[in-house]
């Protein structure tokens, strides 16, 4: 896991050339640190994530990067996906929420086929109203799907020039992102009223949706 950390000179966090506090990325295993399992409310537990806490620990330097502007960068860092920069943090967020969404759809379709609703003498499959509004959660999908890779698309045939994205160029793929999770988020939102209270069963696969799935 990756944490960041003050370098320090003593009792003072050392400056930089711009006098800035010098900051390290440092890279750790899992067993030199302890988990602190204090992430209580709803939706930071969804996350999965925690605290994690480690005393007197040494952290090798090939294990280590210094926060700083790619002003200089070495041989390893002057590809096209450096260039890019932290755009793509953005992109990589609306991908796993449009992976999220994806696969709440086909977990819903698997219901669907299955799940007869009190008072109904039909599945949910066969009923208009709800393949009206799986169709409408699909185009969701699809749609920040096609905005998100389309953004990728153009930002990397500009950094193949030799230029480094910037706020001018990286516009797009920020509406991008933003464009992408808000569609994924109305996607779930679409499907958890279309399943009901099924959908708060931990049996079901769409209440557990796994974050590793692909758009």
């Amino acid at each position: 896991m990756g944490v960041g950390a003050l370098v320090m000179d003593g009792e003072a966090p050392r400056q930089g050339p711009h006098g800035d506090p010098v900051m390290v990325l440092a890279v750790l295993k899992a067993d030199d640190v302890e988990i602190l399992d204090n992430w209580n409310t709803l939706g930071m537990r969804g996350t999965g994530s925690n605290d994690v806490r480690a005393s007197d620990l040494f952290v090798p330097e090939r294990r280590t990067a210094i926060f700083a502007p790619f002003d200089h960068p070495g041989a390893a860092y002057r590809g096209p996906l450096y260039r890019m920069g932290f755009w793509l943090d953005g992109i990589r967020i609306a991908i796993t929420a449009l992976g999220i969404a994806r696969a709440a759809l086909e977990a819903f379709v698997e219901l669907a086929q299955a799940k007869t609703p009190n008072g109904l003498q039909s599945v949910l499959a066969d009923r208009p109203v709800v393949q009206d509004q799986i169709a409408r959660a699909r185009a969701m999908v699809e749609a920040g799907r096609v905005a998100v890779y389309q953004s990728v698309e153009e930002a990397w045939r500009y950094v193949q020039g030799g230029q480094r994205i910037t706020a001018n160029e990286g516009v797009s793929m920020g509406l991008a992102s933003s464009f992408g999770v808000e569609l994924a988020v109305k996607a779930v939102d679409t499907v958890q009223g279309l399943a009901g209270t099924t959908a708060f069963a931990r049996s079901t696969r769409s209440s557990s949706t796994s974050a590793t799935s692909t758009p």
